[in-house]
């Protein structure tokens, strides 16, 4: 049964590896399937080193705005420790008064 099934394939086979037309016809549509398996494999890269720019981007991005924040905390911690008013250090580290305040409860309970 299997080598009649055999048989008859390498027969199909034959006869069209023979049709030049057919043939020319499958490696026009093998190579169009190459072609669109490559295009696809360079998009998805394309689409993944875009995507990891943006997502270096923002880090930089999201680093530096955690620097500022640091910076001015610090600065805060400073003035808090000298004695100096909410209100002044609101105003000269643009730190709201609520995160000046939480940030002296925060001095005060590690004394």
């Amino acid at each position: 049964m299997k080598e009649d099934m055999i048989r008859e394939a390498m027969k199909a086979e034959q006869i069209f590896t023979q049709d030049d037309i057919k043939w020319r016809e499958y490696e026009q549509r093998e190579a169009a399937i190459r072609d669109y398996r490559s295009d696809m494999r360079a998009s998805r890269e394309k689409g993944r080193e875009e995507g990891r720019e943006e997502g270096r981007e923002e880090g930089i991005e999201q680093g530096k705005k955690q620097g500022v924040w640091e910076t001015k905390r610090l600065t805060a911690l400073e003035m808090l420790k000298n004695k100096l008013d909410v209100v002044l250090i609101s105003k000269g580290t643009k730190l709201s008064i609520e995160d000046i305040q939480m940030l002296k409860k925060q001095c005060e309970s590690n004394q």
